[in-house]
């Protein structure tokens, strides 16, 4: 990122995506430029969706409206920058460049992650130690909110996990609305590093 060496637009997005909004890497790999929307007066969502033979979702849970951090909106303006490029361009899907297989559109997002970015990044598979792949920003997102004390069935909401609380919560509590999800969860990720140097991507951060 600091060299803004990425070669593809999915390298860049693809990361950072997963650190803003704890999605799985499938959920973003198949995302259609018209999933990314305004919803609820304004509120700029991924739409998390099966809608269309090419998409998968893991369960019932994970189909779901996920707000986007202001920093993906109005820093690095994703969907008024970027996403309206690749519009403007013909295109329809957010990524592409992204090959689709048996299992979704993730594959080679897992070969260069893994065998490319994580090294180059320092990142180090130690013994004893969980197994560190894209996955594991979901699970940073995640502990960074639990430990801010989100709501557990806010957190579950924007995960896309099931509620196995109690019958009452489960069954009967509607989901929350984007525009609260944006304000109480999303809102309050801040990781506390300076990521000031994505903005000066040429070619994928749309001024």
């Amino acid at each position: 990122y600091p060299k803004d060496a990425h070669n593809q637009g999915y390298q860049f997005w693809m990361p950072t995506l997963g650190l803003f909004t704890g999605a799985r890497q499938n959920e973003l790999a198949q995302l259609y430029l018209d999933d990314i929307k305004q919803v609820d007066g304004g509120v700029w969502v991924i739409d998390i969706n099966d809608d269309g033979p090419d998409k998968k979702l893991k369960n019932h849970s994970s189909k779901r409206r996920v707000p986007l951090h202001p920093f993906l909106v109005d820093t690095l303006r994703l969907p008024t920058g970027y996403v309206e490029q690749m519009r403007s361009k013909g295109k329809k899907r957010l990524f592409p460049e992204l090959p689709g297989g048996r299992d979704g559109y993730s594959k080679n997002i897992s070969r260069w992650f893994n065998s490319k970015y994580k090294v180059a990044c320092g990142v180090v598979q130690k013994e004893g130690e969980g197994k560190k792949d894209f996955h594991s920003l979901s699970g940073t997102f995640a502990t960074h909110l639990a430990r801010k004390q989100v709501p557990d069935k806010m957190l579950k909401q924007v995960l896309g996990h099931a509620d196995d609380g109690s019958t009452t919560f489960s069954v009967y509590v509607e989901d929350f609305p984007p525009e609260q999800l944006l304000e109480e969860v999303i809102k309050r990720v801040d990781y506390g590093l300076d990521l000031s140097h994505l903005k000066r991507c040429k070619r994928f951060v749309i001024q």
